[in-house]
C-alpha cells in the first residue's frame, strides 16, 4: 500500500513551493508532484538531484522523504536486522562522459549517412543508460553530464520524429530541454526548441511553432551566448515554414531569405548536417 510522503510535502512547503510552482520547475505535470506526495510514483532517477538541490537537501535525505515506510518498519522492529554490506555503486567519472559523448556523436554520423533506423534503438537505449547514472554522478561533473544527457535526447527525438512517434519526441524533448536548462547551455536550448516546433509543424499546429521558434530565435540572435550560424540558419528556416502554415506568408518568405544568407555564410563541414535537418522537415 502507498505511503503518503509528508515528509516529502514539508520540505516541497518549506523551500517555498506550491505543487504547481515546483511542477513548473521541475518541468513535470502538477499531479505527477501529487502522486509523488501520495507515494503512488517516484521521481525518475535522472530528477533526483534536481528534486534535491530544489529542496536543499542531500540526496540520502531525499531518499529517506521518498521512502518514508523504511523508517516506520524498522521503527516497529524489536531486534535490527543483521548489517548487510552494500556497495557503493560506481561514480560517474569524466572518461565515461566522453566516451559517450563520443557514441552520440557516433550514431549521429551514423543516421546522416544510413538513416535513422540504424541508430534509433542504440540511441535510446543510451539515454536509457545514462538515465540510470544520473544518482552516481558527482557534482563536478553534473553540468557536463546534463549537456551530454541533453545532446542524446535530442538526437532521440529527432529519430523519433523520423520514425512519426510523435509521443516518443515529446517525452525526448522534454528531457532535452531540461538537461539544457541544468547544463545552462543556450545553443542545445534553442535546438531543442527548434526540435519542439517541427512537431507542432507536423501536428499542423504552425502559430504554436512560430512561438517556440521564436523564443529560439531570441536566444541565436543574442551574441552574448554565441550560437552557431548553422543552428540559427535551421531557425530561421523552420521558422519560415511556420509563418508559411500560420498563413503570414510574407514573414514566411523573409525568414527564409535570412536562412538562404545565413547558410551561404556556413562552413562546408557543417552544411551537411544542417541539410540533413532541413530534409526532416
Amino acid at each position: 500500500m502507498a505511503v503518503r510522503r509528508t515528509g516529502f510535502v514539508r520540505a516541497r512547503k518549506a523551500a517555498g513551493f506550491t505543487q504547481e510552482s515546483f511542477a513548473e520547475v521541475m518541468h513535470v505535470d502538477r499531479s505527477t508532484v501529487a502522486r509523488w506526495e501520495q507515494g503512488t510514483r517516484e521521481p525518475l532517477p535522472y530528477q533526483r538531484p534536481k528534486l534535491a538541490r530544489l529542496l536543499k537537501i542531500t540526496m540520502n535525505e531525499l531518499d529517506e522523504l521518498l521512502h518514508p515506510e523504511v523508517e516506520s518498519v524498522a521503527a516497529t522492529q524489536h531486534a535490527s536486522p543483521p548489517a548487510v554490506v552494500v556497495p557503493s555503486p560506481r561514480v560517474v567519472q569524466a572518461e565515461l562522459l566522453t566516451q559517450y559523448e563520443a557514441l552520440t556523436s557516433a550514431y549521429r554520423q551514423i543516421d546522416y549517412q544510413a538513416g535513422s533506423a540504424a541508430v534509433y534503438e542504440q540511441t535510446v537505449s543510451q539515454l536509457n543508460r545514462l538515465m540510470s547514472m544520473a544518482d552516481n554522478v558527482p557534482s563536478s561533473h553534473y553540468q557536463r553530464f546534463a549537456l551530454v544527457l541533453g545532446d542524446t535526447a535530442q538526437l532521440a527525438a529527432w529519430l523519433a520524429i523520423d520514425h512519426q512517434d510523435y509521443g516518443a519526441a515529446r517525452r525526448y524533448t522534454s528531457l532535452a530541454l531540461s538537461s539544457a536548462q541544468e547544463g545552462e547551455e543556450a545553443q542545445l536550448h534553442a535546438y531543442v526548441l527548434g526540435i519542439m516546433s517541427y512537431i507542432h509543424l507536423h501536428a499542423g499546429r504552425g502559430p504554436d511553432a512560430v512561438r517556440l521558434l521564436l523564443a529560439a530565435l531570441h536566444l541565436a540572435e543574442n551574441p552574448r551566448f554565441g550560437i552557431s550560424q548553422a543552428v540559427h540558419s535551421w531557425l530561421s528556416e523552420a521558422i519560415g515554414e511556420a509563418y508559411a502554415l500560420a498563413g503570414d506568408h510574407r514573414a514566411g518568405a523573409a525568414a527564409l531569405a535570412k536562412a538562404e544568407r545565413l547558410f551561404d555564410g556556413v562552413d562546408q563541414a557543417r552544411r551537411t548536417g544542417v541539410a540533413r535537418v532541413l530534409q526532416r522537415g
